[in-house]
């Protein structure tokens, strides 16, 4: 009796875990899907905001490297 009692103590504390993250994520994964297929717009705003944060991510990169090869060997 005392190892079942002991058994479910250890065990409760995964099961618990795994059901509470289930719980936690089961729906906000219907709710993105469905968000994207209602705002079409919004997909389209978010796609043109990320093409011109990675302009300026490779703009940055390139003053970088500018930068660094105009700086002298020792200041590295």
């Amino acid at each position: 009796m005392e190892q079942l009692l002991f058994l479910l103590v250890v065990l409760a504390c995964p099961l618990m875990m795994m059901l509470m993250m289930r719980g936690s994520h089961g729906g906000h994964g219907d709710h993105k899907s469905g968000d994207h297929a209602e705002h079409p717009q919004a997909t389209a705003d978010s796609d043109a905001r990320i093409a011109e944060l990675e302009h300026q991510v490779t703009s940055l990169r390139a003053r970088l490297a500018e930068h660094d090869d105009a700086s002298p060997p020792g200041r590295r």
